[in-house]
């Protein structure tokens, strides 16, 4: 099981270089109609880049690439992964869990993206069309 104390899905458009939350298990701290900048770091380069697995294990290794640690380590997370959903060539969105320290261990990444890949491709499409229909 992968787990998750915190979930969210977040759009990427590069177009306009931002992203935007279209999914939360948390709306109150994190609304569906929340946007934020797209930022050159280590994290662009894991995520959007290399089209691979972001992974910190630590409040304080979030804290390096996210702004809102604080908050996250107030609703008890100081894990993520963030899942990179790709359609094509093109990086679409991203599946975001976050839950307590070391959670992530590479059991947990390797079942996140064999198990929630497809399901998250299929929810992004699905979801396009019901906007668009």
């Amino acid at each position: 099981m992968v787990g998750t104390k915190l979930f969210t899905f977040m759009t990427a458009d590069m177009k306009t270089e931002t992203a935007s939350r279209s999914y939360t298990s948390h709306p109150e701290e994190y609304p569906v109609s929340g946007t934020k900048p797209i930022h050159y770091d280590r994290w662009f380069e894991t995520v959007h880049k290399k089209r691979e697995c972001f992974v910190a294990n630590t409040l304080a290794d979030i804290d390096t690439v996210f702004p809102d640690a604080r908050l996250i380590g107030e609703l008890g997370c100081g894990s993520v992964i963030n899942l990179p959903v790709v359609l094509g060539d093109t990086l679409v969105g991203t599946v975001n869990m976050l839950d307590v320290e070391h959670h992530y261990t590479p059991e947990r990444v390797a079942l996140a993206k064999a198990w929630l890949s497809v399901p998250a491709k299929a929810a992004y499409l699905a979801s396009r069309h019901l906007k668009d229909g």
